[in-house]
C-alpha cells in the first residue's frame, strides 16, 4: 500500500495511510502490536473521542468537525458492550440497511481490506470507511475502490486481481443459468480482457493507482468497474440525511439500539439475486 504524507497523530501512533493499520509497536517481550483503539480504552471517554475525532479530521480536512461526531457516535452503537470492536455479521448487517451493499462476496472483501485481515473490525477503522462514503472528495473513494480490487496489496491491478474480482459474478450467473463449466472459463477470460483494455492506459498490463485515478476522472462509471463497493446515490443521501446537520444526541437517539436490531433480520434472507446486483457497469470497448 501506498505510505500517505505524515500528518498529525495521537502521541506515541504511528500513521499510515486512510486503510493501512493504526498501531504501534508495544514495547516488552511478547511485541504484540497493539491499535489506536486498544491504547485508548483505558483513558477517559471523552478524551479518547476526542482524539479519533482529530484523527479522522486529519484524513478528511473538508468534513466538519459534527459530521466526524456523529459518525462515531453511530459506530459506537455497534459493537458489543464495552468494547471497541466490531465483527463482520454486523458490519455485513449494516452494509445492506444503510447502503443496500448486499453481495457476500464483495461485503467480505470490504471487510477484510479495512479491518486488515482481523477477525473484527476497530470504531475507528468503520468510522473511516463511512466518511469515505460520505465524502465530498472523490479522491477518498478513488483511493478504496482501488484497494478493495488491488487484493495482494502491490499497488497495481493486473489480470490477476480483474480475475479474481469477476469471477464470484461471472459463476453465480453461470450458475444461476445453468450453464457449463466450459462456457464459464470463457466468459471470464473474455471479460477479464476487456476490463483490462479499458482501464489499461499505456499497455503494461497493470494499473497503477494514479492510473486508475485517472481513468475514473475520465469516467466516473469505472469507479466500480470490478463490483458495486460503494453505496448507491440514493442510499448514500438517506444516510446523510441521517448524519448531516444534526445534533449529537439526535443520532443517539437515532441509532441507540442499532445493533440489536442489526441481529434481528438475516441477511440471506434479503440478499437480492441479478447480474446487476454483482457488475452494476455497463461496459462499452472498441478496439
Amino acid at each position: 500500500m501506498e505510505k500517505s504524507k505524515s500528518k498529525k497523530c495521537p502521541k506515541d501512533f504511528k500513521k499510515t495511510s486512510m486503510f493501512s493499520s493504526f498501531d504501534s509497536k508495544k514495547k516488552g517481550n511478547t511485541g504484540r502490536r497493539i491499535t489506536l483503539d486498544e491504547t485508548l480504552i483505558h483513558s477517559s471517554k471523552r478524551q479518547r473521542n476526542k482524539d479519533f475525532v482529530n484523527y479522522i479530521k486529519s484524513e478528511f480536512h473538508n468534513m466538519e468537525t459534527r459530521t466526524i461526531e456523529n459518525v462515531l457516535i453511530y459506530a459506537q452503537q455497534l459493537p458489543i458492550y464495552g468494547s471497541l470492536h466490531i465483527d463482520e455479521l454486523i458490519f455485513e448487517s449494516q452494509m445492506f440497511r444503510h447502503f443496500d451493499i448486499t453481495d457476500k462476496f464483495m461485503v467480505s472483501r470490504m471487510f477484510t481490506m479495512t479491518s486488515h485481515f482481523r477477525k473484527t473490525m476497530s470504531v475507528l477503522e468503520y468510522c473511516i470507511l463511512i466518511c469515505t462514503f460520505i465524502s465530498d472528495e472523490p479522491r477518498h473513494r478513488t483511493n478504496y475502490a482501488f484497494n478493495i480490487y488491488n487484493f495482494n496489496g502491490d499497488g497495481f491491478l493486473t489480470k490477476s486481481d480483474l480475475r479474481y474480482m469477476l469471477t464470484p459474478a461471472i459463476k453465480r450467473v453461470h450458475m444461476n443459468n445453468h450453464e457449463d463449466e466450459e462456457d464459464e472459463e470463457e466468459n471470464i477470460n473474455y471479460l477479464t480482457e476487456i476490463v483490462l483494455k479499458m482501464i489499461d492506459r499505456d499497455g503494461s498490463a497493470s494499473i497503477d493507482r494514479e492510473e486508475f485515478a485517472q481513468v475514473v476522472k475520465h469516467n466516473s462509471l469505472m469507479l466500480e468497474c470490478l463490483g458495486p463497493c460503494l453505496p448507491s446515490n440514493h442510499h448514500l443521501t438517506n444516510f446523510k440525511d441521517k448524519i448531516l446537520n444534526k445534533e449529537n444526541f439526535e443520532i443517539m437517539a437515532m441509532f441507540r439500539n442499532e445493533r440489536r436490531d442489526s441481529l434481528r433480520v438475516p441477511i440471506s434472507n434479503v440478499i437480492k439475486q441479478g447480474i446487476q446486483q454483482y457488475y452494476p457497469v455497463m461496459l462499452e470497448f472498441r478496439d
